[in-house]
C-alpha cells in the first residue's frame, strides 16, 4: 500500500492502538457503524444487491430488521458471488465482500478487530479511503486528535 500523509493518519495503525492497549474495540454498535460507514465509501462502487445489504445492515444496528434478516442478505451476497467469490483482484467481488462482513448478527469480542481490518482490507481494494476511514475511526470510537 502507498505510503499516506502523515496528518490523515493511518487506519490500520490506529485500529491496533483502539484495540489494544485501549480496548475500544470491543463495543459492537460502534464497531458495525464503522464497518458500514467504510463501506457506505464504495457506495458507487457497489452493485444494487450489495447496497441493498449495506443499508438492511445499516438497519439493523439501528433495530429495524431481525438477524435473521442479516443471514438472508449474507445468504443472496455469496450467492451473488458464485464463483467468483475467491476472486480477491476483482474490486466488485472485494466490494461485495466488505459488505458482507457487515451481516454478522453476532460479533464475538475476539473477532471485532478481524471484521475492522477484514473491512478496511476490502474496502482498500476497491479504492483507498484510507484518509476517510482514519477520520471515521476518530469519531465513531471518540479518538480524540494525535
Amino acid at each position: 500500500m502507498n505510503q499516506i500523509p502523515e496528518e490523515h493518519g493511518d487506519p490500520y495503525e490506529l485500529a491496533d492502538k483502539l484495540d489494544w492497549p485501549l480496548g475500544l474495540l470491543q463495543d459492537e454498535k460502534k464497531v458495525r457503524t464503522f464497518i458500514c460507514a467504510c463501506c457506505r465509501l464504495l457506495w458507487a462502487k457497489l452493485p444494487a444487491v450489495a447496497r441493498q445489504a449495506l443499508a438492511v445492515a445499516e438497519g439493523y444496528i439501528e433495530g429495524a430488521c431481525s438477524p435473521e434478516v442479516l443471514v438472508n442478505e449474507r445468504v443472496e451476497l455469496w450467492q451473488y458471488l458464485d464463483k467468483e467469490s475467491s476472486n480477491f483482484s476483482s474490486p466488485e467481488v472485494n466490494a461485495v465482500r466488505a459488505v458482507i462482513c457487515c451481516l454478522y448478527e453476532d460479533l464475538p469480542k475476539d473477532e471485532m478487530y478481524d471484521f475492522v481490518m477484514h473491512t478496511l482490507e476490502f474496502c482498500n481494494d476497491v479504492a483507498d479511503n484510507r484518509p476517510a476511514q482514519y477520520q471515521l475511526l476518530r469519531e465513531i470510537f471518540d479518538y480524540p486528535n494525535p
